[in-house]
């Protein structure tokens, strides 16, 4: 479902819940063993110019070869509200510079276990070329209809009148897909199953007109299939609702422009700083699509209330003009990333709102051998509704909360296990995620 806001998180939560190893116990060890400086990890990435940071990216491609090679063996446990468990095994190699201490790469095979899914096994490739570069490559393969992958590379550097990149391609066979049907109202007792693939590739080119203002076009072109196959357990989508469109599948080619404004230094991983996007394009119906407006507006505010404690905020609002867009084209709230306590695409419509607040504490702070990473509680709470020619903006609110527990190495790396409710009657939904999901 609204495979734009997807493509900006960039990975799999298959790939995330797997990475949080990584940020609890493997990134800790592996800058302890490098020995680094408890002085230079105590610098915010805030308050560090942004000229230093483009300078110091060029000096480390200018370092001699000192990379070593580190192996850390790690189980895994995954779980995610669509997937259930995932139990398995990762080797983690990874490459570090010990000049600087920085990593450059990391490459973590896997072999898991799910019950719906069989076994699977999976290739991961992290590269970090410079502070502002990133390819990342990653395939996989099911013994029970899931499989595919991605190749990601991103090029966004600081400063004015430079040129940007971001390039995604994917391809994906996943038999985790809900659907509940269309509207605001839709009841939890109308859940269905499928089987999903897709094979979207998209390309962003920007260009800094300021070191915070970037103006951007993209283009994306995708095919989309829905296959009746779904869990136990529950009916299939294509059977429960054979006319909803895009059941029969689709092929979509989608332009647009962008603006957009970020004075946050490290991006997510800020302290302070301000986000805004607002994404106009036309989409072209190849096959099975009618051609029809798409638009999104997406704003994060980062505020230092006291030095452990600070708050985020996002405002989000997507909307298509035509009720005919395939479904998982629309917009579309619930998920890791918006409306947590909804599991994904548990809203659908032709747009979507929703404002989110989390208040970002501090518990205690850890240096070992050097690091630092901050032991979070975050409250969050959420407000959104989806809404179409059947409802008006604000007839439907549905309202989120729950708390955060996470584990920030800095200076960009979190992970976090939230978890999340609707209210009563909805249970309890519980992500595990690599990331802030704003």
């Amino acid at each position: 479902m609204e495979s734009q806001l997807r493509f900006v998180s960039f990975k799999s939560h298959l790939v995330k819940a797997y990475c949080i190893v990584l940020v609890l116990f493997l990134l800790p060890l592996a800058r302890a063993e490098q020995g680094s400086s408890a002085d230079q990890e105590a610098v915010s990435p805030d308050t560090r110019p942004r000229a230093h940071l483009n300078r110091q990216a060029e000096e480390q491609t200018e370092q001699p070869s000192d990379v070593k090679t580190k192996l850390i063996p790690l189980p895994i446990y995954a779980t995610l509200p669509n997937e259930g468990s995932t139990y398995g095994f990762m080797p983690v190699f990874l490459k570090v510079r010990s000049s600087n201490e920085r990593t450059e790469g990391i490459y973590a095979p896997s072999i898991s276990y799910n019950e719906t899914i069989g076994a699977t096994g999976t290739a991961r490739f992290f590269l970090y070329p410079t502070d502002h570069q990133t390819l990342d490559i990653v395939a996989s393969l099911s013994s029970k209809v899931n499989r595919g992958g991605y190749v990601l590379w991103q090029n966004i550097p600081r400063g004015s009148n430079v040129w940007t990149d971001e390039a995604i391609y994917r391809i994906s066979r996943n038999v985790f897909f809900r659907y509940f049907g269309i509207g605001p109202d839709t009841p939890s007792s109308a859940e269905s199953s499928y089987t999903r693939v897709f094979s979207h590739g998209q390309w962003r080119r920007g260009y800094n007109v300021t070191d915070d203002f970037n103006i951007g076009a993209l283009v994306n072109v995708g095919r989309d299939v829905v296959q009746n196959i779904g869990v136990p357990n529950l009916p299939l989508a294509p059977e429960v609702f054979p006319y909803a469109p895009g059941m029969a599948g689709s092929t979509t080619v989608e332009e647009a422009v962008s603006f957009r404004y970020d004075s946050r230094v490290n991006h997510d991983y800020s302290l302070v700083g301000f986000y805004s996007e607002f994404q106009v394009g036309g989409v072209q119906g190849i096959a099975d699509s009618p051609s029809y407006l798409k638009m999104q507006f997406d704003t994060r505010v980062l505020m230092q209330e006291t030095d452990w404690m600070n708050a985020g905020f996002r405002a989000l609002w997507r909307y298509v003009n035509s009720p005919n867009v395939p479904f998982y084209e629309q917009s579309s709230l619930g998920g890791a990333l918006v409306m947590r306590g909804f599991t994904e695409d548990r809203f659908i419509d032709q747009g979507a709102w929703t404002a989110e607040f989390e208040e970002r504490i501090r518990v205690f702070q850890t240096h070992i051998y050097g690091v630092t990473t901050d032991w979070r509680i975050d409250p969050f709470i959420a407000v959104g509704q989806v809404y179409g020619q059947d409802a008006s903006i604000a007839s439907h609110p549905q309202v989120t909360g729950g708390l955060g527990f996470r584990a920030w190495v800095r200076p960009n790396v979190l992970g976090r296990v939230d978890v999340a409710t609707a209210g009563p009657g909805q249970g309890l939904e519980t992500y595990v995620e690599l990331g802030y999901p704003f």
